[in-house]
């Protein structure tokens, strides 16, 4: 996923152009991915789901912690920004950039940043992607990956503690 190089790059873009940002987290993000026609996966039946059978489940749903289930979201993802003229970022295959209008999308599991120079962007970017999967709103950027951020928007400085 996105990596602490990376972050630091798209901070340092975001307080360069001051930008404004939001967090969204996508709700059940890898069960909106199937797992591959050619992948079988066996599963036993959920504890709370068992029914005292011992049948075991064919997977056809990514699941968290789930080696392959990445991947599989993120070949659903990437045609879904390409349609609404997003790319690749350079450097990292989980960040991505509207070069027209200086959107940034980096993803980290579920979590979202979205960094545009306005907040309508942002909306607009939102409602988009919330035509397709559910999305819940964070809280500002104030903490993620574990690492606390204070923002200086009169000093276009991103501290990152």
């Amino acid at each position: 996923m996105v990596y602490l190089s990376i972050l630091k790059v798209i901070y340092t873009i975001i307080a360069i152009y001051n930008l404004k940002v939001k967090i969204f987290d996508i709700i059940t993000i890898y069960l909106n991915a199937n797992v591959l026609k050619n992948v079988t996966i066996f599963i036993y039946q959920p504890r709370k789901l068992d029914d005292g059978t011992g049948y075991i489940c064919r997977l056809k749903k990514a699941l968290y912690n789930l080696h392959g289930s990445p991947k599989w979201w993120y070949n659903i993802i990437v045609p879904v920004l390409k349609k609404y003229s997003f790319e690749v970022f350079i450097s990292d295959i989980y960040c991505f950039i509207d070069k027209d209008k200086r959107i940034f999308l980096c993803f980290y599991i579920d979590n979202i940043i979205i960094a545009a120079p306005t907040k309508t962007l942002i909306v607009q970017t939102k409602k988009k992607l919330a035509k397709i999967f559910e999305i819940k709103e964070l809280n500002e950027l104030q903490r993620y990956l574990g690492y606390r951020i204070d923002r200086n928007r009169e000093e276009h400085f991103i501290y990152i503690f």
